[in-house]
């Protein structure tokens, strides 16, 4: 049943990721509900039976490290967890910590996530930027900086990438599974009986009404509008294409306004230092 609820929020909620990795995350679970996942061909390695590190930052002198990685989520159970997915709550009570701790004086924020789910991404976001005031903020990726993890690093006093780096996708979609033709095809009819003009959205083999369509693409446009929003009120240049859901390698993504700066992880940790020299 777990399994279940995991793939309905899959299909049926606002995403802030990579569409390939949503795909790939998808086939997971529906492996596991099929039992592939536990043959010896499948990917049970994707589920395997071990405890998750626990989430701390990493101190670098009076710089606090905090890993920003895999798929985030909130409320990421252990599964999960085990996966390579971050619960943004350990972020947040990182951050706190860091945040209150009198050694640190400092915070790199290093990415490498595709981007995750909506719940909790926003407040995160605006905490993260609300620190920056109170201690220097950079954060920086060798790797991945999309979509919801772009929003979280958006608010920092400067945003770095290595030249290979991929960073940006800003935009927001939500998949909704229409199966009804399949079934039909199989020779099956689905009645919903319902009392709710939008009750039952989505239900295996029906189709979505041209007023649930709209009703969807309001949260989608809602869920844009907070995430350019939070964008444009730190990054001011970036202009409306640079918004369309695509990434840019860090050269482009310095022309676009999104990164301030080519380099490397200690180039993120020195430009910190001297904040704090400044400061």
């Amino acid at each position: 049943m777990k399994c279940l609820n995991i793939l309905t929020e899959l299909w049926c909620a606002p995403w802030l990721i990579m569409p390939a990795v949503h795909r790939k995350l998808c086939d997971i679970v529906e492996a596991h509900i099929n039992g592939d996942a536990h043959r010896t061909n499948g990917i049970a390695g994707v589920f395997e039976d071990k405890e998750p590190e626990s989430y701390a930052y990493q101190a670098i002198g009076s710089v606090a490290v905090l890993p920003i990685n895999g798929v985030l989520g909130k409320h990421v159970g252990a599964l999960a967890k085990s996966s390579g997915a971050t619960d943004i709550a350990d972020i947040e009570d990182a951050l706190d910590k860091a945040m209150t701790s009198l050694e640190i004086k400092g915070i790199l924020l290093d990415v490498n996530s595709p981007g995750g789910t909506t719940i909790g991404i926003p407040e995160l976001a605006r905490k993260i930027s609300m620190a920056s005031m109170e201690k220097p903020v950079v954060a920086y990726t060798d790797g991945l900086m999309a979509s919801a993890a772009y929003w979280l690093a958006s608010g920092a006093d400067a945003i770095l990438a290595s030249q290979s780096a991929q960073v940006g996708s800003i935009g927001v979609y939500m998949a909704w599974m229409d199966d009804s033709r399949a079934l039909e095809m199989q020779g099956y009819r689905a009645e919903l009986i319902k009392r709710g003009k939008f009750k039952g959205m989505g239900v295996s083999g029906t189709s979505l009404s041209d007023d649930a369509r709209a009703l969807l693409q309001n949260s989608v446009d809602q869920v844009y509008g907070w995430f350019a929003g939070h964008v444009k009120l730190f990054r001011e240049d970036i202009l409306q294409e640079a918004m369309e859901g695509q990434t840019f390698f860090a050269a482009d993504a310095k022309e676009q306004d999104l990164i301030d700066a080519i380099g490397a992880r200690e180039d993120a940790i020195r430009q910190i230092n001297e904040m704090i020299e400044e400061k």
